[in-house]
């Protein structure tokens, strides 16, 4: 009787180990792979809702809600190499009329492009659970509608937490700092702090 219940013990453990292992439909099913590990490329909106506070020169602007801040949204374009490390970029367009943002300098209107070169690392605590750290410069152009164009050069910072309830579809959130190192014109450096949603897809399934 002692060896046969220690006969039924031994099979109930090994069952759900058994179960797992079983091919659906004759292909072997292998475990789920998170943020970071199952894709070779990941396409982003960043900035699309949140909250941003921008300092141009001595022109300071918080705002707040869908697609906040000075700079706007940006998309994200990214590869994703071994072990985790990506490669990318932010590009970004955004058309403003001071007005509109309650700035000091009503109708002054700029239009500002965005090129932020990142290098990061995407990883994550489970399936759909990742995050996402990402730094590099940050080169902006403004163009007034009336005036002479600025250049502006900055290093910016992103630290993303990323949550995809379906494989391949998701939401990032965190902070992101840009701090501005030179401008073409003395007063117009720039700083940016942020706490913003956006969207992404991560595709090109890894081996």
């Amino acid at each position: 009787m002692r060896r046969l219940l220690t006969l039924l013990v031994a099979m109930g453990a090994s069952a759900p180990v058994a179960a797992a292992a079983q091919p659906v439909d004759g292909v072997p099913q292998s475990p789920s792979r998170g943020f970071g590990e199952r894709a070779s490329f990941v396409f982003g909106v960043d900035n699309v809702l949140g909250f941003t506070s921008d300092r141009i020169g001595k022109e300071t602007v918080d705002s707040s809600g869908l697609f906040p801040g000075f700079f706007g949204p940006t998309l994200a374009l990214h590869g994703v190499l071994h072990g985790g490390l990506t490669l990318g970029a932010n590009l970004g367009g955004s058309y403003l009329h001071f007005s509109d943002l309650g700035s000091s300098r009503n109708g002054d209107s700029f239009f500002v492009t965005t090129l932020a070169p990142r290098i990061g690392y995407a990883g994550n605590s489970k399936a759909t659970f990742g995050y996402w750290i990402r730094g590099g410069p940050s080169l902006r152009m403004i163009f007034p509608d009336d005036g002479e164009s600025t250049q502006l050069v900055g290093a910016g910072f992103e630290l993303l937490g990323v949550i995809t309830p379906v494989e391949h579809f998701g939401v990032t959130f965190g902070p992101t700092i840009d701090v501005g190192l030179a401008a073409s014109r003395g007063d117009s450096k720039f700083s940016t702090f942020g706490v913003a949603l956006g969207l992404l897809t991560d595709l090109g399934g890894a081996p």
